[in-house]
């Protein structure tokens, strides 16, 4: 199964941010009803893409990395850039693994100096 993120954000946009965009992308993909199907997913993430903001992977992902939990989420989403440009492909995969770290950090209580403890 897969999701390409290209169909979801703004008009002659390049990057993804904002909770409540990522709010409204979750409920037109109904991230609900994939988290309790079985299936893998793979999320697409346009080539062109420039940014991929922590406020808008969160709208999109925090009640998905809540339920999953983060290993669950790591094994049922998987994050593909589809772009043969590697220094690109290496800035957006890490404004996802942060993302995804500070979601999780979110889901358990764990912030700012209090992660690190």
């Amino acid at each position: 199964m897969e999701i390409n993120l290209v169909n979801y954000r703004g008009h002659d946009s390049y990057s993804f941010t904002g909770r409540s965009e990522g709010e409204h992308t979750r409920k037109k993909i109904g991230l609900d009803k994939l988290d309790i199907n079985p299936n893998h997913v793979i999320v697409r993430i346009p080539g062109d893409t420039t940014s991929i903001n922590p406020s808008f992977f969160l709208g999109l992902f925090y009640e998905s990395i809540k339920k999953l939990e983060l290993d669950r989420f790591k094994k049922k989403y998987e994050f593909s850039v589809d772009t043969d440009d590697k220094e690109m492909k290496t800035i957006l995969m890490g404004n996802i693994a942060e993302a995804i770290q500070y979601a999780s950090n979110f889901a358990n209580k764990k912030s700012g100096i209090s992660s690190f403890i």
